[in-house]
């Protein structure tokens, strides 16, 4: 809702990508992809492609992985998979439904690319907490402030509390290094399938 505009809380949707980039790093990813779309990036104002593009800024350019924003998500599997193949992210950034479309094309996860997602948890997977409970603690102390100063309506300088998000570990994106490990089995998997070209 855009009007009329109140008090509000939210989690930190910068904070959510930031966090994403940060957590790969140190995992040892290095061409993260991210990929939603447009309905989304519409509700959160652009707040996750401006952080994307923040982050890509600080990489070399061989490393910067355009995101994709898709006009729709539901059967939007085509448009994701020849994007993938493109730009090949060894991480992808995105919504609960990709380990499928990977999965479907022969894509391994995370043998292959890893995955994590924001806000709502793939079993085992790693993902991006936008801790949902702080969020409405933050809007409950918001109600409470109000009712104790007896203030009515909308206000005429909105506040909006943000809460930061919070990395969660996940099958989904190991460390890479441990995929690479002499005697992984899953390094051996790898190998067979490129000899296999």
């Amino acid at each position: 809702m855009l009007e009329p505009r109140f008090h509000r809380a939210c989690c930190n949707y910068l904070h959510a990508i930031s966090v994403a980039f940060k957590a790969f790093k140190r995992l040892g990813y290095e061409r993260v992809g991210v990929a939603y779309y447009e309905d989304v990036h519409n509700r959160l104002e652009g707040q996750w492609l401006a952080q994307t593009l923040l982050e890509q800024s600080k990489l070399p350019e061989s490393r910067r992985v355009p995101s994709l924003i898709m006009p729709y998500w539901d059967g939007g599997q085509d448009r994701f998979m020849d994007w993938y193949e493109r730009y090949k992210p060894d991480a992808i950034l995105s919504l609960e439904q990709v380990p499928g479309w990977l999965a479907a094309h022969g894509v391994r996860v995370p043998e292959d690319c890893a995955f994590a997602t924001i806000d709502i948890p793939v079993k085992g997977a790693a993902y991006v907490d936008e801790q949902h409970n702080q969020v409405g603690e933050a809007a409950l102390n918001l109600i409470i402030e109000q009712l104790n100063m007896n203030y009515f309506g909308p206000p005429p300088s909105p506040r909006n509390m943000q809460v930061e998000c919070k990395w969660v570990d996940g099958s989904t994106a190991p460390p890479k290094a441990s995929l690479e490990m002499p005697g992984n089995p899953k390094k051996r998997r790898i190998k067979s399938a490129q000899n296999s070209h």
